[in-house]
């Protein structure tokens, strides 16, 4: 099941909303800077990230497990079909920290980070649980498990708190960490499943009709970019809009499975891969800060990094948990590329500061 947002904003419509005074002292025990709710890759990036710039950050999971997929028996990367040189950050930096859990120890190198080929990196479950648990740690974010989402306060298009099973909890930002989407779906419009027939009108056409039908979209595509990132008439922040990107293979699983009259079945869903030949990678591709923010009349003070708006087949290649991680910790620490050029990160933006840590941290972008 996936979630998805309906098509959002710009830049910085978001960020003007997100400008706050407030420092972290006299904080009380449920209140927070940032408030993270779901401990998936995603989520846990976005609350390190964040924390790591100087809010003070509170890391939600309504199970009683943190890491999700990472740390519960995933076990292996699919980043062996993406273009590893460009899946860096907290992703490259969580993997060479599972490396070095087990240098540390004397045990066999599983796999080597530093090299972005395509073999296979695998680990075990305990180890990546510790490596989480160890950088949420050493960046100060309070982490709290059981805390199932009941309800959300908001003060017109700003949500104030959360309501859990175990707790209110107050922000100035907050984040949807969530596969599901489960913060977002409080008063943002989302829809669920893939597009209908009206939406794409690929199922009438015969071969020749939808080879010409994926020409017109490529080429459209491919002159929409040119003219965004071009173009002196277009708005500067529509070609800067990129907090994380992507690059796994377009890939979905059978949705069910059809059986014919007179016997046997097929398969019904299944979207084949879409990547280079060799090596066998899916190409990379930016995902548009838009994409990861509401309307901000329904909420100005979310991001949503892992439940974001894309179509179905878009989700068939973002659905891999080192593009989530990087847009997590996108979430957390966004480069907006501001008029003069500098990196104005979603810290900045919530005290209002411009001090030297801050300018050095833009000078990383």
């Amino acid at each position: 099941m996936q979630l998805r947002m309906t098509p959002l904003i710009r830049p910085f419509l978001i960020t003007t909303a997100l400008i706050a005074s407030i420092g972290q002292k006299g904080m009380a025990e449920n209140e927070a800077d940032v408030v993270v709710y779901g401990s998936t890759p995603g989520g846990f990036c976005s609350a390190i990230a964040a924390a790591r710039e100087g809010a003070s950050v509170i890391l939600l999971e309504p199970t009683d497990h943190v890491g999700a997929m990472n740390t519960g028996g995933l076990s292996h990367c699919d980043s062996n079909q993406m273009v590893r040189s460009t899946v860096m950050g907290l992703f490259d930096e969580w993997h060479t920290r599972v490396v070095k859990d087990y240098t540390d120890r004397g045990l066999k190198v599983p796999y080597n980070p530093a090299v972005k080929d395509q073999s296979l990196w695998t680990f075990e479950p305990h180890v990546a649980m510790r490596v989480t648990m160890q950088m949420l740690d050493e960046a100060g974010v309070r982490v709290l498990t059981n805390r199932y989402l009941k309800t959300v306060t908001k003060d017109g298009s700003r949500i104030t708190s959360i309501v859990t099973g175990n707790g209110t909890f107050t922000g100035r930002v907050f984040v949807d960490g969530t596969y599901e989407g489960d913060l977002m779906a409080a008063g943002v419009d989302w829809t669920i499943g893939r597009e209908g027939r009206e939406s794409n009108n690929w199922h009438s056409a015969d071969e020749a009709g939808r080879k010409k039908l994926w020409e017109a979209h490529k080429q459209y595509t491919l002159e929409f970019f040119h003219f965004l990132t071009t173009d002196l008439a277009c708005p500067r922040e529509f070609a800067t809009d990129t907090p994380g990107s992507a690059c796994a293979k377009t890939s979905s699983r059978d949705c069910q499975r059809i059986a014919f009259q007179g016997g046997g079945v097929i398969n019904e869903g299944t979207i084949f891969p879409v990547r280079r030949a060799n090596p066998k990678q899916g190409y990379a591709y930016h995902v548009p800060y838009r994409s990861i923010v509401p309307k901000p009349e329904q909420c100005d003070n979310l991001l949503v990094p892992v439940a974001l708006s894309c179509t179905h087949v878009g989700i068939s290649s973002l659905r891999i948990e080192g593009a989530w991680m990087i847009i997590g910790q996108s979430a957390g620490y966004f480069p907006n590329q501001g008029a003069e050029g500098r990196c104005i990160s979603i810290v900045d933006e919530l005290f209002g500061t411009r001090d030297p840590r801050h300018e050095r941290s833009r000078d990383r972008h």
